[in-house]
This record gives C-alpha cells, sequence and structure tokens, in this order.
C-alpha cells in the first residue's frame, strides 16, 4: 500500500548575536545558537517518526584590522 509522506515538524528557535566595535580596529563578536535548546521532530501519519536534539551552539570571535 502508500505510505505517507515523513514530516519535519516546524522548530521553535531563538539565537542571538552581539557585537562590540570596542575601537576603529577591534571588534568581539559573539552568538548564541538554539538558546531554546529545542528538538527536530519527524513525523509519519501523525506518530513521531524520529526525534533528535541539535543541541545550544556558542561561538565567540575576535577581529581586528591590520
Amino acid at each position: 500500500g502508500d505510505v505517507d509522506d515523513v514530516i519535519q515538524e516546524p522548530v521553535a528557535q531563538l539565537d542571538l548575536a552581539y557585537k562590540l566595535d570596542y575601537s576603529d580596529r577591534l571588534t568581539f563578536k559573539g552568538r548564541i545558537e538554539n538558546i531554546l535548546d529545542a528538538s527536530v521532530e519527524r513525523t509519519q501519519s501523525g506518530a513521531t517518526f524520529s526525534e533528535f536534539d541539535i543541541g545550544v551552539t556558542f561561538r565567540a570571535g575576535i577581529e581586528y584590522k591590520l
């Protein structure tokens, strides 16, 4: 018989990005992705087919212009 499609459900994701221009040459950057630590869920015929966590990502950087 026919098999229903697997559907990836919408994910509520909250990100935060920050940039600080310390001087004309020096910039600090930071980013946090998926602050809510949302899971990805895939369903088939209304039942959960698979579910996994993507986790929270932290990034930091320094930029210096010569």
